[in-house]
């Protein structure tokens, strides 16, 4: 596999901001992209009212989304519709959803054979902090940050729905913190 090292970006939210996008398939074909040490300090993909993206078989590490919005150190979804599969989300850090961040009511993304790993939060949500709609399928989430894997300030129109199979790993900070709707079915380690 290929690995990408990104040293620097322009004037964007993340290295890699995808606006107003429909039906984009990113296949990653087993690709590395990371936040090269010294570059600056945001989110690697940032995806901004989009509709039907898809993203697979990709590893996004060392994103550092901790100046300015601070959202989403790996992948942070703004008003889209998305499913990532087969993706790794390893080492990243944000203010707000570490390994993702789910933004907005009018988005709805499906994590799919994924594994987020390490991530760090410096307020909320550790692997994800999730304002909009979000169902998490045969995946992996273990983090040790000490803060919630899941943050889910949703409301009573949005519901993160984790199932078949998902096994999260916990580093003391608790499972998931929600003010919306929780549904747990079919998962290991999971309060």
């Amino acid at each position: 596999s290929c690995t990408y090292h990104l040293t620097s970006s322009g004037n964007s939210y993340a290295f890699f901001d995808f606006w107003n996008r429909q039906d984009l398939l990113i296949d990653g074909q087993g690709a590395i992209i990371e936040r090269a040490i010294n570059a600056p300090e945001k989110g690697v993909l940032a995806f901004f009212q989009s509709q039907n993206i898809t993203l697979k078989n990709l590893t996004i590490r060392g994103g550092k989304a901790t100046t300015g919005y601070g959202l989403g150190g790996g992948l942070w979804f703004f008003r889209t519709t998305a499913r990532v599969e087969n993706v790794k989300l390893l080492n990243n850090t944000a203010n707000t959803g570490g390994g993702l961040q789910v933004e907005h009511g009018d988005s709805q993304v499906t994590l799919v054979n994924s594994v987020l790993a390490d991530n760090v939060a410096q307020e909320q949500g550790a692997a994800i902090f999730a304002t909009g709609g979000m169902t998490i399928q045969n995946s992996t989430i273990v983090d040790g940050s000490g803060n919630p894997l899941f943050t889910y300030p949703g409301n009573t129109h949005q519901t993160l729905k984790v199932t078949s199979g998902t096994t999260a790993i916990y580093g003391g900070g608790g499972n998931a913190t929600s003010t919306g709707s929780l549904s747990w079915g079919n998962t290991t380690g999971l309060t």
